[in-house]
């Protein structure tokens, strides 16, 4: 199991925003997904780990590389007590389940971390037992909550999004929700409203909703110009999670 492999994007040794208190953090390579908003594109594209030839891979200018579970354990083995854990996320980690599920069992075994996933929720959670019965919880977006909504802005149905916030709710396995807000793009009342009312309905309400402004950082040249949420915006929408019972919800 420690030699299975990942396309690996980059890694953060320590990171204070990808999960609760200091983490290391592995963002893999490739997502379905083709948001708007997007502010990591170039973790988007879906590449196989043979497509990454020897010299790319020693290539220090190259970031994107192949590793196995076993040497990403080897990084985080000195750094080990001043962490709180491992985040893995992407472009959409679920895309690498063999490796995600790898990368998941060893980190307890060897260096004994708790897992938590950052997913965009596109690949049912039911499917991989592998995976979910071996962390501490996921961070799920939410993009929108409208279907078709949801469409246009990536490309696919939000379907599984929504199933996997009321299987991973019922399970105690939501760490976190987000919602990238950008006014213009979709109805974003309605989708606070409905993401914080379903929390609260499997018993989520003590998780933290976050809101994230949306920031033209990053962000694919066709749409640098999305309008930015004010402040008075996102804090009308605090106050509509919060009128659902939800007991925290930040602006990030």
């Amino acid at each position: 199991m420690l030699d299975t492999r990942g396309v690996v994007s980059r890694i953060i040794p320590f990171s204070s925003v990808d999960g609760p208190g200091n983490r290391f953090a592995v963002f893999l390579q490739g997502c379905a997904l083709n948001c708007h908003y997007c502010h990591n594109p170039e973790t988007r594209p879906i590449i196989l780990p043979e497509a990454l030839g020897t010299q790319q891979q020693g290539n220090p200018r190259i970031r994107t590389r192949v590793l196995t579970a076993g040497e990403i354990i080897d990084q985080m083995k000195p750094l080990t007590p001043f962490l709180r854990g491992l985040t893995i996320s992407g472009g959409e980690c679920l895309l690498q389940p063999d490796f995600v599920t790898a990368l998941v069992r060893k980190t307890r075994d060897i260096v004994n971390l708790g897992t938590l996933l950052d997913t965009c929720g596109h690949r049912p959670f039911a499917d991989l037992p592998e995976i979910f019965d071996h962390i501490e919880g996921v961070m799920l977006d939410v993009k929108a909550w409208d279907t078709q909504e949801h469409q246009r802005l990536t490309g696919f149905s939000n379907s599984p999004v929504l199933e996997n916030l009321r299987w991973a709710g019922e399970r105690g396995l939501l760490t976190e929700v987000r919602t990238v807000i950008v006014p213009d793009e979709f109805n974003s009342h309605e989708t606070v409203k409905a993401t914080a009312r379903s929390m609260v309905e499997v018993g989520a309400q003590a998780a933290p909703y976050v809101l994230i402004r949306f920031r033209p950082q990053g962000v694919r040249r066709a749409w640098r110009d999305l309008r930015p949420p004010t402040d008075g915006e996102l804090n009308r929408l605090v106050e509509i999670a919060h009128n659902e019972g939800l007991e925290k919800v930040l602006i990030r």
